[in-house]
């Protein structure tokens, strides 16, 4: 587990209780990302990330309106991020966190990196 730099959190979500298991993918445009898999129990959306798919280091990250950048999580059933691009506007409803947790996949491009995490809700 690493700890991420300190940044204004707007929410966390409940998402925790419904994980289960993980698999790392890739979008794409060629882009790590990580995951979590739900018991399909519909987590909700407490915050909102708008912003624009960015490629650091291979990995997908999102760089909000305020110049931010963070690192979405998304179910692994998810279709929406493999068809992500770099420069793409998005909007995606879920929590804010500083740490990623056992029950997150998380690729080794995007392991590293020092951004707020966002969890993308489930519901798609």
């Amino acid at each position: 587990m690493q700890k991420l730099a300190k940044a204004p959190l707007v929410a966390l979500t409940a998402m925790v209780g419904g994980l289960l298991g993980l698999v790392a993918c890739s979008a794409g445009s060629g882009l790590d990302y990580a995951t979590y898999t739900t018991t399909g129990t519909g987590a909700g959306a407490m915050a909102q990330l708008t912003g624009e798919i960015r490629d650091e280091g291979g990995c997908l990250t999102i760089v909000d309106e305020e110049g931010m950048t963070h690192v979405p999580i998304f179910a692994s059933n998810d279709p929406r991020p493999q068809a992500l691009q770099d420069g793409e506007h998005v909007e995606f409803g879920g929590g804010y966190s500083d740490t990623f947790t056992q029950e997150h996949d998380v690729p080794d491009s995007c392991s590293a990196l020092l951004h707020p995490i966002f969890t993308v809700s489930e519901e798609f």
